[in-house]
């Protein structure tokens, strides 16, 4: 959570009450997602794919930060 306010540039109530609500992220905090994502998994570079997400031990809301 700390690394997605940071990198969004946002505060902790605000980046936490986006992801529990049932809406679109802001770009700001759906790109810090991607970035966080990028670097700690082994996905290929650009943007992430849903598929390309692990499955166990994701967090519920994670999937926010995929746009359709």
């Amino acid at each position: 959570m700390a690394q997605l306010c940071q990198r969004s540039n946002e505060p902790r109530d605000k980046v936490e009450w986006h992801l529990q609500e049932d809406m679109d992220l802001p770009e700001q905090i759906a790109e810090a997602g991607r970035q966080i994502l990028e670097k700690n998994s082994e996905l290929p570079s650009g943007k992430a794919d849903i598929d390309d997400l692990p499955m166990a031990g994701v967090p519920e809301f994670l999937g926010k930060l995929h746009k359709d």
